[in-house]
């Protein structure tokens, strides 16, 4: 597959991840957390307070990842045109490079079934 069709895909496969996580939803509930988190009594019950802990760690974590993604998707389809452009032999392969890393981080980012 060539690169061009390789980055459409990987746009549509993270297009497909967004959707599903809701990054907007989960800027909300990072920010509901957090205020949650700075409560002066939170730790007056531990075991709910880990659940907030935890909850919010895990969402920042898919907010980053999915920030990183994007990021990169953007990135690399700029390379991508700049390679063709000037025909440059090192950019493209670092297209290469960066499409296998959104491959691995699409993965590492899909929704898993219980």
């Amino acid at each position: 597959m060539e690169p061009t069709e390789q980055l459409r895909d990987l746009a549509s496969r993270f297009r497909q991840v967004s959707l599903v996580l809701n990054p907007t939803q989960l800027v909300e509930e990072v920010e509901f957390l957090e205020h949650e988190a700075s409560d002066q009594g939170l730790w007056d019950d531990q075991e709910n307070a880990q659940r907030v802990t935890s909850e919010l760690s895990n969402k920042r974590q898919l907010l980053t990842q999915l920030v990183q993604i994007e990021g990169l998707l953007e990135d690399t389809l700029v390379l991508l045109t700049l390679a063709s452009q000037e025909d440059d032999s090192a950019a493209a392969a670092e297209v290469e490079v960066d499409i296998a890393k959104l491959e691995t981080l699409l993965d590492l980012s899909r929704p898993r079934p219980c």
